[in-house]
């Protein structure tokens, strides 16, 4: 999804693939491929200026570090 929607040239597209791999990141235990993944969609969406989907990135990285206590 990652490499059609940089193809594409969909900035949002791109956002929402980054913010899935952080999630399957997460499930596979790999925290910091995770937030790599997390902080890139979240840097996006601060662009795009897009307060629903910022709520979105905000929560996936608490997930991320909530799972690492």
């Amino acid at each position: 999804a990652l490499a059609y929607a940089q193809k594409l040239k969909s900035v949002e597209g791109e956002a929402r693939a980054k913010q899935v791999l952080a999630r399957l990141y997460v499930e596979k235990g790999d925290y910091v491929i995770a937030t790599q993944f997390a902080l890139a969609s979240l840097k996006i969406y601060q662009a795009l200026n897009q307060p629903k989907d910022l709520c979105t990135a905000y929560l996936v990285l608490g997930v991320i570090y909530r799972y690492q206590l």
